[in-house]
């Protein structure tokens, strides 16, 4: 029989894990949200497209993220947060394997769109994931799910 005393610890170190687990998430999709970032020059120059569709590519990546989270967004209060979560990292494998082998500009469009449609999926999960975690702070989870809202749209 366990006292009330070790379960408390032992909830908590199970939401301090997940909170390291979500936030590892949260971190590794907005790095790979910003990854190839750097290479939209690069391929201008190979493949000699205009500013305007680098601007249009990433322009593309933030209608579709806006999109998917309107349309996925109480998914996972449907099928939970860790089915949800994993389809949308299997979309962002898919979206950096399309920037791997992108021959061309519409590989880059394919590629931010997927990549956007997955972190639109995941952003809504991992915001409901961070607010269900708590910790009995009592405090608010606006500012965070606002702040995490900005670097997924944003990519920065």
């Amino acid at each position: 029989m366990t006292t009330a005393s070790q379960e408390l610890s032992g909830r908590a170190t199970r939401t301090g894990q997940g909170f390291w687990i979500v936030a590892a998430i949260s971190f590794l999709y907005l790095f790979a949200v910003s990854a190839p970032s750097p290479l939209y020059g690069v391929y201008a120059a190979q493949w000699h497209f205009s500013p305007t569709t680098v601007t249009a590519v990433f322009g593309v990546y933030a209608l579709t993220l806006i999109a998917a989270m309107l349309l996925t967004g109480s998914l996972s209060d449907a099928l939970g947060r860790r089915p949800v979560i994993a389809i949308a990292l299997v979309l962002q494998c898919v979206a950096m394997v399309l920037f791997m082998f992108a021959s061309n500009v519409e590989w880059l469009y394919a590629a931010r769109l997927t990549q956007g449609f997955a972190t639109g999926m995941v952003t809504a999960a991992v915001v409901r994931a961070f607010a269900s975690i708590g910790w009995g702070w009592g405090g608010s989870w606006a500012g965070s799910t606002k702040d995490y809202m900005h670097f997924s749209v944003n990519g920065h």
